[in-house]
């Protein structure tokens, strides 16, 4: 049952899990054994993300459809969780747009790749 589960947090923490693990795989002073711990870590939330939302592959565009299990609609935890994110966006979307243009003039970059994972991981 997905009564009383968020949904879009675990998305969330995937996403961010997923930004560590590049960022980290980026760097090149990171320990192997650090690496396998987050890419473990990784595996078992793409696992835990898998029951907790259906991801159908289509042929045409959009190719991945994102659908809640049942009782997540239903439990109430729907509409706290759009809530929620609505209020975290609208104060952290200024705050990472002025990061990345800081980041851009300030710090040196190997090249869009590194930028791009460093700014998201900042």
């Amino acid at each position: 049952s997905m009564q009383g589960l968020s949904a879009r947090s675990m998305c969330i923490s995937y996403v961010t899990q997923l930004i560590t693990a590049l960022y980290l795989l980026d760097s090149q002073e990171t320990s192997r054994l650090i690496l396998f711990e987050i890419l473990i870590n990784l595996s078992i939330a793409t696992w835990t993300l898998r029951k907790a939302i259906k991801i159908e592959v289509k042929p045409r565009f959009p190719f991945l459809v994102f659908a809640n299990q049942k009782g997540y609609e239903n439990a109430g935890t729907n509409r706290y969780d759009e809530e929620a994110l609505r209020y975290m966006g609208a104060v952290m979307t200024p705050l990472f747009v002025g990061y990345a243009i800081r980041s851009a003039v300030y710090e040196k970059h190997r090249g869009w790749y590194s930028f791009l994972v460093s700014t998201a991981a900042g």
